[in-house]
């Protein structure tokens, strides 16, 4: 069954292809902007639901030229019921869901450091699931959903002065030279 979609998939693919060829406009610079990156695909726990998020170039700012990439969360039936749902817009990245299938975490930047927040599937506002003075990333749920596991980098200054002393490692991490060219 499986061998058969891609099959009609990639038909499709090829008539699409020789149509678009048939065409004589030249691209456009202004068509890179529609160009969209499917990024992050995640199925639900219980098989029923895939959640994903869709990369866009959009203008951002008072000036013409002003873009940015925005990935935005969306989420279809696994079984195609009903038409992809586009569930934030303020942006998000590493979707992750909660084990009981009904919410989805994410990360979304807050003043420049990326940010844990999480949304249920049946709609409403995302929520800001804390503040943390680093940037936040892989966040992962325990197995039993009640807690949440996520990386995070603090700069030397804080390590210092939370274990007192000059952290022995000369390096930050590999292939890094110093502390001092970090760049955050």
């Amino acid at each position: 069954m499986i061998y058969i979609r891609f099959l009609f998939a990639g038909l499709f693919l090829g008539v699409a292809d020789v149509a678009a060829q048939e065409d004589t406009l030249p691209i456009m610079v202004s068509d890179l902007l529609k160009i969209q990156q499917l990024n992050n695909v995640v199925a639900a726990p219980n098989g029923r639901y895939v959640a994903y998020t869709v990369r866009s170039i959009i203008q951002e700012g008072e000036e013409e030229d002003d873009y940015v990439y925005r990935s935005e969360l969306w989420m279809v039936p696994a079984d195609r019921s009903t038409p992809p749902q586009q569930m934030t817009y303020g942006g998000a990245n590493s979707p992750v869901w909660h084990p009981d299938s009904e919410r989805i975490a994410f990360l979304r930047t807050v003043e420049g450091i990326s940010q844990l927040f999480e949304i249920s599937i049946y709609g409403g506002e995302a929520r800001q699931l804390f503040y943390f003075e680093y940037d936040v990333w892989e966040p992962q749920w325990s197995p039993d959903g009640r807690y949440m596991l996520f990386s995070a980098m603090p700069d030397k200054e804080d390590i210092t002065e939370y274990i007192g002393a000059e952290p022995e490692w000369p390096e930050e991490r590999p292939a890094r030279p110093s502390w001092e060219t970090h760049v955050r």
